[in-house]
């Protein structure tokens, strides 16, 4: 015959109480996330000029889209809209906009790569 054991469960008391882990507020963890991301919002924006207008072929990409609404939503390189930028569209459009609304200098092509920490805010609270 098999040999058989039993488990007997006891009722929990006060002491096992002590011992539980309490579960922390998400106050500080919040606070300091948000203070790690101001910190990266300033240092991305931080002399945002200075850095020139990044790479020639895609500043011209976005000088090309936003002088045609036709190279605008084809993503071209040339003003007659026949070579098209090798990457998707949503990075240049927001680039457009920021030209459009900023003039066409290096400050307003690079602008809108430093809101990409508020997506990460996003990624952690979600």
């Amino acid at each position: 015959m098999a040999d058989t054991t039993e488990i007997v469960a006891r009722p929990p008391s006060e002491d096992d109480a002590v011992h539980k882990i309490q579960p922390q507020s998400f106050t500080w963890s919040r606070i300091a996330l948000g203070t790690i991301m101001l910190i990266s919002i300033f240092m991305n924006f931080f002399q945002l000029g200075a850095n020139g207008f990044g790479n020639l072929y895609y500043s011209a990409g976005v000088k090309s889209m936003g002088d045609s609404l036709h190279n605008f939503f084809f993503v071209s390189f040339d003003p007659g809209g026949f070579v098209t930028i090798d990457k998707p569209p949503l990075g240049f459009w927001l680039q457009v906009i920021s030209t459009k609304i900023f003039g066409f200098t290096s400050f307003a092509l690079l602008f809108p790569r430093p809101w990409r920490v508020s997506s990460r805010w996003l990624s952690f609270t979600g």
